[in-house]
């Protein structure tokens, strides 16, 4: 048999929608606009500032770990250098964030065709509850 299992996050804040039409207008754009190695270069640079400080901690964070240096005792051991760098994109938390995670029931379809993997959305959609095309535009736009 074939399960499946549906994770959510009923907290979580929207994600931008990327669809197929988008990812398909930035290669169209990028066509235009090819990058080059200069292109690649400058994105680098740019690139390099921001991971500096993560760069330096990680780094010193094997060097004060190393069993033969006794962090505690050195002297400058407080300095700032040694404070974790702020995070990039940090990622919402907290009881409202838990992901809930539901399992399907187990179904007899085989999925190694793609008409046996259409069934299986099928009868997955039906457990959910979403067996018509409206319903699945209402989740998909909720």
């Amino acid at each position: 048999g074939t399960a499946a299992t549906v994770f959510l996050q009923p907290g979580a804040p929207p994600i931008k929608p990327l669809c197929n039409c988008t990812l398909q207008e930035y290669r169209a754009a990028g066509r235009k606009v090819p990058l080059t190695v200069q292109g690649i270069l400058l994105l680098e640079q740019v690139a390099a500032s921001s991971r500096h400080s993560r760069d330096l901690y990680h780094v010193l964070q094997w060097l004060i770990t190393s069993p033969k240096f006794s962090f505690e005792t050195y002297q400058h051991c407080n300095d700032s250098v040694f404070n974790p760098p702020a995070p990039v994109q940090r990622l919402p938390s907290g009881q409202q964030y838990i992901t809930k995670q539901y399992m399907l029931g187990t179904v007899h379809i085989e999925e190694a065709s793609y008409k046996g993997n259409e069934m299986l959305l099928g009868e997955w959609f039906s457990q959910l509850q979403l067996d018509s095309v409206d319903k699945q535009k209402k989740t998909g736009l909720e």
